[in-house]
């Protein structure tokens, strides 16, 4: 794809489906985050929620350095098995997940069409039922870590994909993002999503969280959303 090989795993996939046809997964991302990093010289990119490395691997062209936080272990595994496949050098990966706070998440079941569906549930999510607690299968724990207290340093663009905990890795990242401004490219559940999956917080405290920290909301398409630091609006 693109001049990049990816191991394929589950052809069926709906993520592994796109590669194997060429396409790239997450077009306007890639594309906006592209541009952003040619306009403003961007050098260091964290993704948090990488996945298998459909975007983190295109973007590591661009950047001098990006960091990948994966915390589901398969997922993990494979994004390393892509990273070894292309010799990419320049991509450091981190087995977490981002919150707020120290602490250790399960997964659920992962769907057999969409391995990139799958969430990270802390115990409390699971006492609360959020987050689809019912599909939880605890043969995989990793630790959350805040990433204010992670050895990643001087990065201008977080992009996040976290599955409905875009609040808390936000919160949990708020020391950095005050010292570095990075851009902020993140998915943003909508609202009757955060209702199913019981989520104590909606879209707008999400949105109101990062332009209360000196951000304003540049544009989005469907659930992912742009934000810039003001001085860079």
């Amino acid at each position: 794809m693109n001049g990049l090989r990816f191991k394929i795993t589950n052809p069926t996939d709906v993520i592994q489906r796109k590669l194997v046809k060429g396409t790239q997964w997450n077009r306007w991302c890639v594309d906006t985050v592209t541009q952003l990093q040619k306009q403003h010289g961007l050098k260091h990119m964290v993704n948090a929620g990488s996945h298998i490395g459909t975007v983190a691997l295109p973007l590591s062209r661009v950047f001098e350095h990006v960091t990948c936080f994966e915390p589901y272990p398969p997922s993990f595994k494979h994004l390393e098995e892509n990273i070894h496949l292309n010799q990419i050098l320049n991509i450091r990966t981190i087995n977490a997940a981002l919150g707020d706070k120290k602490d250790t998440v399960f997964f659920t079941q992962a769907p057999s069409n969409n391995s990139g569906g799958t969430h990270s549930l802390t115990q409390e999510d699971i006492a609360q039922g959020r987050k689809s607690s019912d599909r939880v299968n605890k043969r995989y724990s990793r630790p959350i870590l805040p990433l204010d207290t992670c050895d990643v340093f001087d990065f201008d663009l977080l992009l996040m994909d976290v599955e409905g905990t875009e609040w808390q890795a936000l919160h949990g990242a708020k020391q950095k993002i005050d010292q570095y401004k990075p851009i902020i490219l993140t998915e943003i559940w909508d609202d009757p999503k955060r209702i199913q999956e019981k989520l104590a917080t909606s879209k707008q405290d999400v949105i109101d969280l990062v332009e209360g920290w000196g951000y304003s909301l540049i544009k989005h398409k469907k659930d992912d959303y742009l934000f810039m630091p003001n001085h860079l609006a």
